[in-house]
């Protein structure tokens, strides 16, 4: 299992293709705006600055935090066409995922 630390990433699978890529991202910019008047874009007093990242952590939220893949031999067993894929959605930043290997 792949999973990111982070609230404003995501780890998802799909097609490698950069067409997809693009419509994967005018998709969530549709779904999320950059102009809305979201609650979290305010003054928190506990981090002592202005929260800019609503948009970061609503994608977040529909991409999903992690994804379960099967090893084989130290390989990520995968189809032709997959790939995983670490969205960044509040960045760049230093970010890290554990990879979780269950038996």
């Amino acid at each position: 299992m792949l999973v990111t630390k982070h609230t404003t990433t995501g780890i998802t699978v799909n097609e490698s293709l950069e067409c997809l890529e693009q419509d994967i991202e005018n998709l969530l910019a549709e779904l999320v705006p950059e102009d809305k008047p979201y609650h979290h874009a305010r003054m928190l007093r506990d981090y002592g600055s202005t929260a800019g990242n609503a948009t970061g952590h609503l994608k977040s939220l529909l991409c999903g935090n992690h994804c379960h893949i099967p090893l084989q031999n130290g390989e990520l067993i995968v189809g032709d066409a997959q790939q995983v894929y670490f969205c960044e959605f509040d960045g760049p930043a230093k970010r890290t995922y554990p990879i979780i290997v269950e038996t």
